[in-house]
């Protein structure tokens, strides 16, 4: 059964996909939700401003982007699967990274956690025209061939005072922190809710699987470290000095911290929900090409 699941290097193939493409697009994607613009209505109740931005921060847009980077990222370890399975394991990311599964949990949530007395200073800031130029330079980051361009030295090759607002930015946004949660919680979720589908016979031992998912997060945590600062520098890159600083000023605001966290969450409880999605397409798979074994 087993010679199924591996590709040709004898590694999982799905394994291989998340301890090595998920962390190079997230990288990017997790700054390139921070802010988005949207017009606010006549004394609109703080319910009615939150849906506004739902609706018009183009929501859609990232979450696209989101999808089909996960799509093109997986393609080369799909390549790789025997072919009696690599149609279904492809449908399995494609439905579970799908806008559909993805704008819902991502927008319940930043409803949920964006506070009411946030909401007037983070709209004055998102309609501000340095807001306006945020939003689009985080947008066209997520552009394939903006991420296409992206290089791991380009904050090596920074000026130092533009490092030093770097190092800021990261401090302010908690990026740092929330590194750590993006490259170990997708992946707990994916591989415990594998096991959870699975039927007793076919699970992995709770000190393996534990072992394993230690492994994945220390490799996913390493990649993100390594890559973080370069892609702060990649996606702001456009921005001046000045600007790059009212903006640091922004998140150290408690409405942008308030903001920042709100996202962060809403991202987090999106790509959970995705990779939870993915474990269970997978324990399918495992299942029917046991069937197809016996």
């Amino acid at each position: 059964m087993n010679s199924y699941l591996k590709s040709k290097t004898g590694i999982p193939a799905y394994l291989s996909f998340i301890k090595t493409a998920f962390p190079k697009f997230t990288a990017l994607l997790l700054l390139s939700f921070p802010s988005f613009s949207f017009c606010a209505a006549d004394n609109p109740s703080d319910h009615d401003k939150i849906t506004m931005i739902i609706g018009l921060a183009k929501f859609a847009d990232q979450i696209e982007s989101i999808t089909e980077m996960t799509k093109s990222q997986s393609q080369k370890y799909i390549k790789t699967l025997q072919p009696e399975i690599a149609g279904k394991f492809e449908k399995t990311i494609e439905d579970s990274y799908s806008r559909n599964n993805l704008i819902p949990v991502f927008s319940n949530s930043f409803r949920k956690n964006l506070n009411s007395n946030s909401i007037s200073e983070v709209l004055k800031w998102l309609e501000s025209d340095l807001g306006k130029k945020i939003t689009n330079e985080e947008i066209a980051a997520l552009t394939a061939e903006n991420a296409a361009s992206f290089k791991p030295t380009a904050f090596t090759s920074l000026p130092d005072e533009r490092k030093k607002l770097v190092e800021k930015l990261i401090a302010a946004i908690s990026a740092e922190s929330f590194n750590k949660k993006i490259a170990s919680e997708p992946i707990r979720a994916m591989m415990e809710s594998q096991q959870n589908a699975l039927p007793p016979d076919m699970k992995q031992k709770k000190e393996e699987l534990d072992k394993k998912i230690e492994e994945m997060q220390k490799d996913a945590q390493k990649d993100y470290s390594s890559s973080l600062p370069s892609s702060i520098a990649f996606i702001y890159r456009n921005l001046t000095n000045e600007e790059f600083s009212k903006m640091i000023e922004f998140f150290d605001s408690r409405a942008g911290k308030n903001f920042n966290s709100a996202v962060q969450t809403a991202l987090l409880a999106a790509l959970n929900s995705a990779a939870a999605e993915t474990g269970r397409g997978q324990a399918s798979i495992i299942m029917f090409i046991s069937r197809k074994t016996k």
